[in-house]
């Protein structure tokens, strides 16, 4: 249980992306351990290999990408296979046999491993894949979100500057260029991220601006505010891009209803967003009670209000018609209601109740962290959570899987 918990802490840090080098190596630390305390045989030979891909993640010589932490992911249900006493699973062990001979790194465990097995590495390491791969496709998705970031912020400095014009209707040469300039900048950037049409729409009034100078603006008020409409569409664009619920390809043949509906499409995502992180803050104050209630030895006062915050959190899947999770947040919340209401306590169950919550919590976490990160997120993480509270007495409602974009 300790080598489990130690592994989640960290694997959570890797989803998350916190201090990534770091949470590996409490992972690479729990799983030594692990390893070092069974005999051997299958078992024994499972772990060494997660343990040996694990220091390849470490050492660079595997690139950490989404695919990889579904791996990372599946190693967590392991660990509880390993604790029920059932055998590890084949398919994971092939995969992580796989990752081993396409490492980079074939030094340490890994190195050891794979002469031992008398397994080759493989012609193409990870480190070449990735260089190919980066030929292929050019800009990397990141350096284009961070791109599509920087330019969004950019825009909403050029709606500050444009209020402010229209509130004092100054229309100096000082006041007037540096607006046109930074629409001009913007432009440029959106040719280079093939977005013609967007960058010849901010050029035209990047130039139409320059027109203005020396003007009473209070006579074009109308050009300023097709402006500001402008400005708004184009953010909203980049951010739907930045979520992948916009190709460019349908940047190429805009119509006004089009432009409407990709502006109220980007208010309903930034609302979804703030209401999924909303429950996110929900899923871990409830995970902070429980630990506190069992650190505080047992003092029902710390998880009083957890059945509340857990139906926040049902309330909000409910909303954006996530019904699986909101099935899973039903359970959980009927369960810590029966928990709380309870009248004995024992130290011994209660406490493997709630670590065995925890897991269902932890799981809806992974879930909301791989949507935050605009990937599909894995159906078979919430599985975790449906096992859960399977054991626990409180089985989740049949929902069909589904994902709603955040």
């Amino acid at each position: 249980k300790r080598v489990r918990q130690a592994y989640q802490r960290g694997l959570l840090g890797v989803l998350r992306d916190a201090q990534v080098e770091m949470q590996l190596t409490l992972i690479a630390r729990a799983l030594r351990k692990l390893c070092s305390a069974l005999t051997g045989g299958p078992q024994q030979r499972f772990w060494l290999l997660a343990t040996a891909v694990i220091e390849a993640f470490l050492n660079k010589g595997l690139e950490l990408n989404p695919r990889r932490k579904r791996v990372l992911s599946a190693l967590d249900g392991q660990l509880r296979r390993l604790a029920a006493g059932k055998p590890s699973d084949d398919v994971l062990e092939a995969e992580l046999l796989f990752l081993l001979r396409l490492s980079a790194w074939q030094e340490g465990l890994g190195g050891k491993l794979l002469r031992a097995i008398g397994a080759s590495p493989s012609e193409l390491d990870d480190a070449e894949l990735q260089r190919l791969r980066q030929q292929m496709l050019g800009l990397s998705y990141d350096t284009v979100s961070s791109v599509l970031n920087e330019l969004r912020g950019e825009l909403r400095h050029a709606k500050d500057i444009l209020e402010l014009l229209a509130q004092h209707g100054r229309s100096d040469d000082e006041e007037i260029r540096p607006l046109s300039e930074l629409l001009q900048q913007g432009a440029d950037v959106l040719l280079v991220l093939n977005l013609p049409s967007l960058s010849e729409v901010l050029n035209t009034h990047s130039k139409a601006l320059l027109s203005f100078v020396g003007k009473d603006l209070s006579r074009h008020r109308s050009e300023l505010e097709e402006l500001a409409e402008t400005l708004l569409f184009i953010e909203s664009s980049l951010a739907q891009i930045d979520r992948r619920k916009l190709n460019y390809d349908e940047l190429n043949a805009l119509s006004i209803d089009k432009r409407d509906s990709i502006s109220a499409d980007n208010q309903v995502s930034e609302a979804t967003a703030i209401v999924l992180d909303e429950a996110k803050s929900a899923i871990s104050l409830v995970k902070r009670a429980i630990a506190a209630y069992i650190d505080s030895g047992f003092d029902a006062t710390h998880i009083a209000n957890t059945p509340t915050s857990l139906n926040t959190v049902r309330g909000a899947f409910q909303m954006l018609k996530m019904r699986r999770l909101a099935a899973v947040a039903v359970s959980s919340v009927a369960f810590m209601q029966a928990f709380v209401a309870r009248g004995d306590i024992d130290p011994t169950r209660d406490a493997q109740s709630l670590e065995t919550l925890a897991d269902a919590m932890i799981s809806m976490e992974y879930y909301l962290g791989e949507m935050e990160r605009r990937h599909l997120p894995d159906d078979s993480i919430l599985g975790i959570a449906e096992e859960a509270l399977q054991q626990l007495g409180y089985p989740v409602a049949t929902a069909e899987p589904e994902y709603v974009a955040s």
